[in-house]
Formats: C-alpha cells, sequence, structure tokens
C-alpha cells in the first residue's frame, strides 16, 4: 500500500515540475501565438491547437488536484454552462430524433465545445501577458492579406496571362472576379474569420498606445499598427469574395469607433475615420476585387428570386431556408435529430420535393435555421446562450480601463462576427469555427477576470 502511495506521489511531483516547468509554458506561448496564423493557413490547425491546449490544460487540473482545485472565473463558469447545455441538447435531440449516420460525426464536432474548461485552466496556470494576446492578432491579418494576394493575383497568374493575351481584359476581370483567396480552409470561412481577427485588432490600441513614449521614431510608429491590421483584415475578407461576412463590416467597425472613441483624441479620429474610408473605398471600388459586382450580383439575385429557384447562390441559400423550416415545423421543440438535416434533404432531392443541387449540402446555410431543424426549440434557445451570455458578460467590461475595454472588444467581435457569420453559414457545422469560438472565449474571458475574483472549480 505504501508502495503505491509512493509511486502516485511521484507521478504528482513529476507532473508538478512538469507544469511549472519554462518549456512547458513556452510550448502553450507558442500554441497561443500561432493560432491566429495557423486556424486558417494550415490545415488541421485548430483542432490540433484545441487538442493540445486541452490536453496541457487537464495536466495543469491534475498537477493542482486535490491540494487546489483549478481556479476559473465567476464570469468563465457562465460560460462554461451554456456551451455545456449547447452540447447536452445536441445529444437530447441525437437520442430523440430520427437515426442518422452524420450524427455522431456532427456531435463529435461539438464536443470541442468542451476544451473550453482546459484551455482555461491552462490561461489561469501560465498566465501569459496581454502581449502574447495583441501581438499574434495583430501581425495576422498581415500574413494573412499577403496568402489573399497570392492567391488572388498570382496563384493563376498563367491562366490570367493566356486570358488577357488571347481574349478582352473584361474577360481577364471576370475569370479574376471568380478567384477567392480561401488559404487552407474555405473562402466563405477565409473571409469570416479574416475579418473577425482583423477587427479584433483595433482592441489592442490601448496596449501599443504605450509605444508612443518611447525615444525612437520607428518605435513610436508601432501604435499605428491596430488601424493598419484593421484594414489588411478586411482587405483579406474582400479577397475571399464572402458576401456573407461582408454584412459584419458595418456593425463590426461601428462598434469600433464607438467603443474606441474615447481612446483618441479629436486629430486622431479624424485621421483614423479619413484612413478607414480611404480604404474601404479603394479596396471596394478596384474592378480586379470585384466587389461592387459581387454587391450588385446579390441584390439582382434577391430581386430576381422566385421560389423553386437555385440556378443562382442567394436562390440556392433561400430555398434551403424554406427546406430547414418545413423539417423544424415537425419538430419544433427538439428537431428532427442531429445529421437528419443531409439525409432528409438527399432523400427530397431523389424524390423531386427539392432540387437536386439542394441535396448535396449536409446543412441549409444559416446556424439558426440549422439548429432549428436538427435540435427544435432546444437548440435555438442554448444557441443564442452561447452568443447572448459571452457578449453580456463582455459588455460589462465596456466602463472599466482602457486595457479591459480592449479585450472586451475583441471579446464582442467575436461573438456579434459570429452571430451575423450564422445568417448565412451554419457556423458550427464545421471544426474551424467551433475551435476558433472555443479558444478566444477562453482567451479572453481569462485576460478580463484577472482583475475579478476567480472562485473554484
Amino acid at each position: 500500500m505504501n508502495n503505491v502511495m509512493n509511486a502516485q506521489d511521484i507521478n504528482l511531483n513529476a507532473m508538478q515540475r512538469l507544469v511549472a516547468s519554462e518549456k512547458f509554458r513556452m510550448c502553450a506561448l507558442v500554441l497561443l501565438a500561432f493560432f491566429p496564423f495557423g486556424v486558417v493557413l494550415v490545415k488541421s490547425a485548430a483542432s490540433t491547437c484545441l487538442l493540445l491546449g486541452s490536453i496541457m490544460g487537464f495536466l495543469c487540473w491534475l498537477a493542482s488536484y486535490p491540494q487546489s482545485s483549478p481556479r476559473l472565473s465567476k464570469q468563465q463558469r457562465w460560460i462554461a454552462f451554456a456551451l455545456l447545455a449547447f452540447v447536452s441538447v445536441a445529444i437530447l435531440a441525437f437520442i430523440l430524433g430520427e437515426p442518422a449516420q452524420q450524427g455522431r460525426r456532427e456531435l463529435s464536432r461539438f464536443l470541442r465545445f468542451l476544451a473550453f474548461v482546459p484551455l482555461a485552466i491552462l490561461w489561469w496556470q501560465i498566465k501569459p501577458s496581454r502581449a502574447w494576446l495583441w501581438w499574434p492578432i495583430v501581425l495576422a491579418p498581415f500574413v494573412l492579406t499577403e496568402v489573399a494576394i497570392y492567391q488572388v493575383f498570382f496563384k493563376y497568374q498563367q491562366e490570367l496571362t493566356t486570358i488577357l493575351q488571347t481574349t478582352s481584359y473584361q474577360n481577364y476581370l471576370q475569370f479574376l472576379g471568380q478567384i477567392r483567396a480561401q488559404g487552407a480552409t474555405h473562402a466563405i470561412l477565409f473571409g469570416d474569420l479574416s475579418l473577425m481577427i482583423g477587427v479584433m485588432a483595433l482592441g489592442a490600441w490601448p496596449y501599443f498606445s504605450q509605444y508612443k513614449q518611447h525615444t525612437h521614431r520607428g518605435v513610436r510608429l508601432l501604435r499605428w499598427l491596430p488601424l493598419v491590421s484593421v484594414l489588411m483584415g478586411v482587405s483579406a475578407s474582400f479577397l475571399s469574395g464572402s458576401r456573407g461576412a461582408w454584412l459584419a463590416i458595418p456593425v463590426l467597425l461601428g462598434l469600433g469607433i464607438w467603443m474606441s472613441w474615447n481612446w483618441f483624441a479629436r486629430w486622431q479620429r479624424n485621421a483614423i475615420i479619413a484612413m478607414l474610408s480611404i480604404g474601404l473605398l479603394l479596396v471596394v471600388t478596384l474592378p480586379s476585387l470585384s466587389v461592387v459586382k459581387r454587391v450588385e450580383l446579390a441584390i439582382h439575385e434577391v430581386e430576381t428570386y422566385q421560389p423553386g429557384t437555385t440556378a443562382t447562390s442567394v436562390g440556392m441559400r433561400i430555398e434551403m431556408w424554406r427546406f430547414a423550416w418545413s423539417l423544424f415545423k415537425e419538430s419544433p421543440l427538439h428537431g428532427v435529430g442531429v445529421g437528419v438535416y443531409a439525409e432528409r434533404a438527399a432523400v427530397a432531392a431523389d424524390q423531386g420535393l427539392i432540387n437536386k443541387r439542394i441535396g448535396h449540402f449536409s446543412h441549409p446555410h444559416n446556424e439558426y435555421l440549422f439548429v432549428m431543424a436538427s435540435r427544435g426549440l432546444l437548440g435555438l434557445i442554448v444557441l443564442l446562450a452561447v452568443f447572448v451570455v459571452p457578449a453580456f458578460i463582455f459588455w460589462r467590461y465596456r466602463q472599466k480601463s482602457w486595457e479591459h475595454q480592449g479585450v472586451a472588444f475583441a471579446g464582442l467581435v467575436v461573438v456579434l462576427g459570429y452571430m451575423i457569420f450564422g445568417l448565412t453559414e451554419a457556423i458550427f457545422a464545421r471544426t474551424i469555427p467551433i475551435g476558433t469560438y472555443t479558444f478566444y472565449l477562453a482567451l479572453i474571458s481569462y485576460y478580463l477576470s484577472t482583475e475579478s475574483d476567480a472562485t473554484k472549480v
């Protein structure tokens, strides 16, 4: 018996030394710094970071238990409860709904939300400074924009040159307008997350303001990096051609201007508004980016939509939304079941009830209708909780110090961005958005909680 206890003590001491080591801390910080770059530029980066972070957080919990339980703030516990409710309702809908082959796969995606707790424990253990939050977020949009420029203007340079030499300039612009930046994922996700990370960078202004007192002029210019980063993120989103992401631009930038108004002197406000206006005008009016054409096309598709039309992107979405609504009406309380939408859409397409093009999609390109169809009103309630609970928590920090206001703004950008992205995309039907949302909720709630009292879990 004593030998067993001694072995357990030895293992515990070894784990405590591991968690307290500088190598362990540096591994966690590298994970933190890599995330905003890799999430859309490296395949499976989001899932890998979530897995590694969860393992490291679990090790932190084991190393401290039972002497001192890991600490989560009260706000973090509320977020954890909301995410747990989301997963629980999905499991309930899977049990009560129709059996579906894709159900288990969808549930496995939702389980990633549970990584919030070990990630939060990890950040409490290593206590990263705000530099590890802001520098990666501010620099990532520059890299994302470079990748977007390469994919749009240089990746297909040979094809573009051939078209320009053999046909007209109009055909050249038409082909160029069909090329969309996508990183290592889908163009929609690239556009959504590039915009989100870019606008989050505005929250770094209070942190970067420290450089204005530096004696070297070049270092003093660093304080403007967050503003340039915003333009980079918006530009990368435009280059993706993801019109759904563009719906969030006025909301997120409007929120940014409102929350950051007191951070700047009057001349700085005027300069920022002028810079953003010129930058957006330049991006929108460049014919090679086809932004205006894609907006005009979307308006035209809405105006000319007829029931049953699937020849356009907007028409297909509306038809998918109608089908999802019909599934919701079949079982409004708990939905038809997780993973059922894809199978029912395929069957309906084979029977001629809906267009065959719609039958190939596993979700209706709308998070709210997708949740209502598969998980009913219960699913919609917990989905709104996943958005509203962290948004309410972050919103309460708008009257705190500038540093906390900046972090809270970044959190609000994440939540509001996802709420808007969900209007035209089933944002939680993919692993990358789930991993990104969970990662930043855990990280941002940690930085905000460092000023609050922490409670034991």
